[in-house]
């Protein structure tokens, strides 16, 4: 059964990872921008990823390959099909649209005081990530066979994965994480998701 979920989640996180890649695809060229596409790999236990130790992430994008990678381990295969897996792609590939933009550049010389402050500026870029994703999935929401618990649930899974459950802050607090999330999912637009502009307390 575990394999066959496995068989299952790669071609759903295919069709996510080349839907992601049409969707952003013409929002770029819309906007005059350069676009292209990362790539994407599986593996089913943590490990040695882009010159680090993988961590408790549950996949994780390289700025030196334009690669992700998303892990497939039990909790990910109990329902290879739900927005959580989705999500999670959305997450990592709004890592490849911030290189592409510009905006991971700028963060790197954005100046902080103290290792708090450093922080928070790790927070606002991740949770602008949380929110590229969802704005992603609100774009095709009407496509989607999906219900209003579908979003619920992922929703929930957002306020249990906040940094209350992690060692190093640096992802936002669980409900950080499912405003911003719920913010770009109402407005399907990568507009809503300027975290860099957010007071402290929205990104905590």
């Amino acid at each position: 059964m575990e394999s066959q979920n496995l068989t299952q989640a790669k071609a759903y996180s295919r069709k996510v990872f080349d839907c992601l890649g049409r969707t952003w695809g013409a929002h770029f060229k819309a906007a005059g921008i350069r676009f292209t596409r990362p790539t994407i790999g599986f593996i089913t236990k943590p490990k040695r990823f882009c010159g680090s130790k993988w961590g408790d992430a549950g996949a994780a994008y390289c700025h030196e390959s334009d690669h992700f990678v998303v892990l497939l381990d039990k909790n990910a295969l109990e329902d290879p099909s739900d927005l959580y897996l989705m999500h999670l792609i959305g997450h990592e590939y709004g890592h490849h649209l911030q290189d592409l933009t510009g905006i991971t550049k700028a963060w790197q010389y954005i100046p902080y005081r103290h290792r708090k402050e450093e922080l928070e500026q790790w927070r606002r870029l991740e949770l602008q990530a949380d929110c590229l994703g969802a704005a992603f999935i609100g774009s095709i929401w009407d496509s989607l066979d999906r219900s209003a618990a579908d979003w619920d649930y992922l929703l929930d899974i957002m306020r249990e994965s906040g940094d209350e459950n992690s060692k190093v802050k640096d992802h936002g607090k669980g409900r950080s994480r499912a405003y911003w999330v719920s913010r770009g999912f109402r407005a399907a637009d990568p507009g809503a998701c300027n975290t860099f502009t957010a007071p402290s307390s929205r990104v905590a």
